[in-house]
């Protein structure tokens, strides 16, 4: 009986070893840091008014809107949309730029965690982008909003 649990203990220290072993193969340092700083943080809650719903939108530039608002950003930075904790919002579904509008991003927005996506604008972005967010509700509903993101003429 104490050597069938000793060979269980010593297998059972192997596969933890191999595990181990084989994350750090897998992985390298870069996927395991942490993504970077965003530049302006853009917050989402859902509201239902009686006749839509729609959203409340608000970032780190103090710029606040329902249902949209105009942020401004520079070529390079990182942008975030994230859910505030009583968003009424199951999950947010895709962020893409609307089809007649310039594209602006070099990494598309793409989804970090749950209710948190993020974008990297192209160091060659200019002008305005006019863009969805396709989202859902509570009840399980979709809803697509489109606010802005502007990038100001270098001086």
């Amino acid at each position: 009986m104490k050597r069938n649990l000793l060979l269980s203990a010593i297998a059972i220290l192997i596969c933890i070893s191999c595990s181990k072993e084989d994350l750090k193969e897998t992985h390298s340092n870069e996927d395991l840091e942490e993504t970077p700083t965003a530049d302006v943080t853009i917050s989402m809650r859902a509201v239902d008014t009686g006749t839509e719903i729609t959203l409340d939108l608000w970032d780190t530039q103090g710029n606040t809107g329902t249902p949209m608002i105009e942020t401004k950003a520079e070529p390079n930075f990182i942008i975030r949309w994230e859910l505030a904790e009583d968003s009424k919002i199951n999950k947010i579904l895709n962020i893409y730029k609307k089809e007649h509008s310039a594209d602006i991003f070099e990494v598309q927005p793409y989804r970090v965690s749950h209710g948190i996506w993020e974008a990297k604008v192209a160091p060659w972005a200019a002008n305005s982008i006019e863009y969805n967010i396709d989202f859902e509700y509570e009840d399980g509903s979709i809803v697509i909003i489109d606010p802005i993101i502007e990038i100001p003429p270098k001086d």
